[in-house]
């Protein structure tokens, strides 16, 4: 199976860069779920929960905004205002 590439950052550092199986976004226009081969896709984020799932693990991060851009279908880049593990 596929992975995504994932990198999450904030103005202040880089929180998070691992792989993904899935991940769950809130966006301003509800939540998504980012698979691998997904089309290339910019969105709003809007505060709340950021869930990445990679094999039998799960984490759980609060965003409090920004964006996320899909790209290649496999690289996800979240440039969130702050963000937070649960």
């Amino acid at each position: 199976m596929n992975t995504l590439r994932f990198k999450l950052a904030t103005p202040e550092r880089l929180v998070l860069e691992t792989e993904a199986d899935s991940i769950s976004l809130p966006t301003s226009l509800g939540e998504i779920t980012v698979l691998p081969s997904h089309a290339p896709l910019v969105a709003q984020l809007q505060p709340g929960e950021l869930i990445i799932r990679h094999g039998g693990n799960v984490q759980h991060l609060a965003v409090s905004g920004g964006f996320v851009q899909v790209q290649g279908g496999n690289e996800v880049v979240v440039l969130a205002d702050s963000a937070e593990r649960v």
